[in-house]
């Protein structure tokens, strides 16, 4: 009789549960991002697992790290270019196209620098968004009697 009325009451507080969960943040800090779940911060590992388990913001994470990508090696030109210029204008010779060459790559650089960090709080908004859709299985009344149901 108590194996009975345990897994009844067990079974009770099973079906009365919702699954949720905890949303992701991330903040500029002074040397790199800070990520938080809810208040708590966690490193950048755990933070990309859980980003892991959603396959657009996945996506939109990888897209991101790609952008970042370019925006370095713009960023690796641009020193080059820059360069390029010292060197010419010690020579006292023209500057115009290591200039253009400078001007053109800073504009690459900091696009994919300012592209990346909009795909990656896309790629947390899209996570946080699908915590919004909880599944509920709960003890109810149906049009066809009593019974467990299940709600989205």
């Amino acid at each position: 009789m108590k194996i009975k009325l345990t897994l009844i009451a067990s079974l009770f507080f099973l079906i009365n549960t919702t699954s949720s969960g905890q949303e992701l943040s991330m903040f500029s800090g002074f040397w790199s991002m800070q990520y938080y779940q809810d208040n708590v911060r966690i490193s950048k590992k755990d933070f990309r697992n859980y980003i892991s388990q959603d396959s657009r913001a996945e996506a939109l994470w990888k897209k991101s790290n790609t952008h970042l990508g370019l925006a370095w090696g713009a960023f690796g030109a641009q020193l080059g270019m820059l360069a390029w210029q010292i060197d010419r204008r010690n020579n006292f010779e023209s500057q115009t196209a290591p200039l253009i060459g400078n001007l053109a790559f800073a504009v690459t650089s900091i696009y994919f620098a300012l592209k990346s960090v909009n795909l990656r709080k896309e790629a947390v908004l899209s996570y946080n968004a699908n915590l919004d859709k909880t599944t509920m299985i709960e003890y109810g009344t149906t049009p066809n009697g009593v019974g467990v149901l299940f709600s989205f």
